[in-house]
């Protein structure tokens, strides 16, 4: 029986296209990396099913900045907490999704991240 318990801690907003990632691991650099939806303490993207190997749960990503001019800049250290189709018994798909949670950030990209994620929310 699937298990469909929310794990996420945070609310997150829904992005468009348009809002992409760009990071490094283990040295190899990626871009143009979509995501879906974002909060102040994560996000979810997806990889291209192809490369989704390498992005085992617990694989730190380094110089994640996110890349869109309404995001804040800085340079971001985050996990890999989960794949979505992966898995063998998953349909294949031609992409992978993945969360993301951050480990790391600058203090100012922390701070404006939470009031972007707020405006959008209609909080601010």
């Amino acid at each position: 029986m699937a298990d469909f318990t929310e794990r996420r801690d945070n609310r997150r907003i829904a992005l468009g296209p348009g809002h992409t990632i760009r990071f490094r691991v283990g040295g190899r650099a990626f871009k143009d990396i979509r995501i879906t939806n974002i909060s102040g303490s994560g996000l979810f993207a997806t990889v291209d099913r192809g490369e989704a190997g390498q992005f085992e749960k617990g694989l730190l990503l380094e110089d994640l900045v996110l890349d869109h001019p309404l995001l804040p800049k800085g340079h971001i250290r985050a996990q890999v907490v989960y794949t979505l189709g992966l898995a063998p018994a998953a349909p294949a798909m031609a992409f992978v999704g993945m969360g993301l949670h951050f480990v790391e950030m600058p203090e100012k990209t922390q701070e404006d991240l939470n009031n972007f994620v707020a405006a959008a929310m209609g909080e601010a």
